[in-house]
């Protein structure tokens, strides 16, 4: 999906299908990240905030002084409310509130714990202080509003009394003045022969002491009542719940970031991931057609073990598998059958042996006579699938010469004759690629209607090369989320390289629950075993009945199911169907 597949865009659906696939990485991300979110949590110091409010008063001196708002604060009252936020957090502040209250801390660690803040639209001033003792942070709270508001007394009186001591010294010099008008008074013989022009000095210099009289005693009024421009209005209360950590904030923000790291993880996963894992991965990486999407076994993945899930599990969705697999070969060739198979697949670990046992099964439940190959001369391990010993085998065929009947073993369950692989020998390339070999595969095409061959992988040995161009077909089994993209088309490139006939991929461990695949309804007798059960595929073209067993058969589907669906328009044509 996102390793560059031409002009292809994604869609919707294909975001989801990748949700989907790779849900596991986001649940597990998520609840790491949430459970690390509780964790921490838990493991915190609880913090207390207490907050006290203050009221920020637009008037001061002059406005008390001369009866108008100034101009300044009138006009720019956000920069007058951050200047006082600001003024809260000084270091003389701060030192006075430690010193008072004792605290072990220094100004700038006392600072960390305050925050303030102004109410938006209004004067007032909020002051929060963070502690890990509750009684601790209301009594921060408060001294410092206390402080503060005392600081800005103090420094605003110091105006105060400037402005005082000034008007002072003016009374001082206007009450000489007054002493001097009265002693020219007195020499021109009192009030009475007082000239127009003393008279009006007299007057004016008694009306201007009478002023700054007046002015000094608002002044002194003035020193003794003023609030320095703040008021506490509501005291800081003891908290009686923290508000750190906050579990449940904490929680859901790991939830989100979860999620997030998820997702992530899983489109990252996804684009490192070069693993084929659907059909048309198939159809896109190597042009083949995909004979058969074969499912999981759940009942042998439970077990731990390899097992005939067309003979043991007959009705379940991977036998009807295997049965759709065989029906698709069965219609590859008109003209002349196919009748001898290898299966093979890039790499070990990725169902081939599975599927060559089930695949001969498949055959012999159709009346077919059946001798399954198995040719694996490194890692065997057909002989754990098929209930036979594993004593003489091929490996003894090509070394002693010996006919292949000798070696044949009957499967009773499944009705296959097995030729199991025998002691592994030094070098299995060469005998595999021996004139023996020629001869031993057709004595076994002579002797069977279907002769099935198990490989061992393409890519490292050359063991399945030597094998391929004479069989009539091989059989590339790719494992979805496993078999990677590279390693598939290296597989295809050899074996077309030694002239093999690739039929077609098996796709093994396929989703058949996603979206345009087949679904499997099995339906039995709710009181005992049907003599018939007939199993329905469901799919784009409707129902129908693809496989039954008659009574007293041996598997034996009443109706061979159309495959021609999944061949390439050539094999179509060219099918009797």
């Amino acid at each position: 999906m996102f390793r560059g597949r031409g002009e292809a865009t994604l869609e919707l659906q294909d975001y989801l299908k990748v949700l989907k696939r790779r849900k596991w990485v986001i649940i597990e991300a998520l609840l790491v990240v949430v459970a690390a979110a509780v964790i921490v949590s838990l493991l915190q110091t609880p913090v207390y905030e207490a907050t006290t409010t203050l009221l920020i008063r637009e008037k001061d001196i002059g406005s008390t002084l001369f009866g108008q708002i100034l101009p300044e604060l009138s006009m720019q009252p956000e920069r007058s409310v951050q200047t006082q936020l600001d003024l809260v957090k000084l270091k003389p502040i701060l030192g006075t509130v430690i010193e008072k209250l004792d605290l072990s801390v220094s100004p700038e660690q006392l600072m960390t714990k305050v925050s303030v803040e102004a109410r938006p639209q209004t004067n007032l001033m909020v002051i929060s202080v963070e502690d890990g003792d509750p009684k601790t942070a209301a009594r921060i709270a408060d001294v410092l509003a206390t402080e503060y508001i005392q600081w800005n007394r103090d420094l605003n009186n110091q105006d105060i009394v400037a402005a005082r001591d000034e008007v002072k010294a003016k009374m001082a010099e206007t009450e000489k003045n007054l002493v001097a008008i009265a002693k020219r008074i007195g020499k021109v013989g009192g009030t009475s022969n007082m000239p127009e022009d003393l008279r009006a000095q007299w007057g004016m210099a008694t009306q201007l002491y009478s002023m700054l009289a007046e002015k000094y005693e608002q002044l002194r009024i003035l020193s003794a009542t003023s609030g320095g421009g703040s008021v506490l209005v509501a005291p800081a209360s003891v908290p009686d719940a923290p508000v750190k950590p906050n579990l449940p904030r904490n929680a859901a923000l790991g939830v989100i970031l979860g999620l997030s790291l998820g997702v992530g993880f899983a489109f990252v996963f996804e684009h490192m991931d070069d693993t084929i894992k659907t059909k048309e991965d198939v159809d896109e990486l190597l042009g083949l057609p995909v004979l058969g999407e074969i499912p999981t076994n759940k009942v042998a993945l439970a077990s731990g073990k390899r097992e005939l899930a067309v003979v043991n599990d007959k009705y379940s969705s991977t036998a009807e598998a295997f049965r759709i697999l065989r029906s698709n070969l069965h219609y590859l060739s008109a003209d002349k059958p196919l009748s001898l198979f290898l299966v093979t697949s890039p790499g070990p670990e990725e169902g081939k042996t599975t599927i060559h046992a089930n695949l001969s099964a498949a055959f012999a439940s159709a009346g077919k006579r059946v001798i399954a190959l198995c040719c694996d001369l490194r890692r065997p391990v057909s002989h754990q699938i098929f209930s036979v010993p594993d004593r003489e085998g091929i490996t003894d065929v090509l070394v002693d010469m010996i006919p292949l009947e000798d070696v044949l073993r009957q499967d009773k369950p499944s009705g296959v004759r097995v030729a199991t692989s025998g002691p592994i020998p030094p070098d299995p390339s060469e005998l595999l690629g021996s004139r023996r070999m020629i001869e031993v595969i057709e004595e076994a095409r002579d002797d069977a209607d279907v002769v099935v061959v198990d490989s061992p992988p393409v890519i490292g040995v050359s063991d399945t090369l030597e094998l391929a161009p004479k069989v009539d077909g091989v059989l590339l089994v790719v494992a979805a989320n496993k078999t990677t993209r590279e390693g598939a088309k290296r597989a295809l490139e050899s074996l077309h390289a030694v002239d093999a006939n690739v039929l077609g991929v098996i796709l093994s461990g396929a989703d058949l629950g996603r979206p345009g695949t087949y679904g499997y309804y099995v339906y039995r007798s709710m009181t005992a075993e049907p003599s018939v059960t007939k199993t329905m595929e469901a799919g784009s073209g409707g129902i129908r009945a693809v496989g039954s067993d008659p009574p007293g058969g041996n598997g034996e589907p009443l109706e061979e199911p159309d495959a021609r669906a999944s061949l390439p328009e050539a094999d179509k044509e060219s099918s009797p169907v």
